[in-house]
């Protein structure tokens, strides 16, 4: 768990975000359509995402340490 002195979310640059994809505007605009207006709703989405990064980074992981695939004759 974090320690209060250290701060998890720090400032985004909103608007390069949107540059960067809409990936600011996008999420309001479906928060707002889903009724996402409580800290304890966007928590349990970010955790949602969070535990999905982590199946990915794992599983990137272990296909980048696999062997390569060789084909066979």
């Amino acid at each position: 768990m974090p320690t209060p002195d250290v701060k998890l979310y720090a400032e985004r640059d909103i608007e390069q975000l949107d540059k960067d994809g809409g990936h600011y505007f996008r999420h309001v605009l479906h928060m707002t359509r889903e009724a996402l207006h409580s800290k304890s709703d966007i928590a349990a989405e970010l955790a949602w995402r969070d535990r999905e990064i982590d199946r990915l980074k794992a599983k990137l992981e272990e296909a980048n340490t696999q062997p390569p695939h060789t084909e066979s004759k």
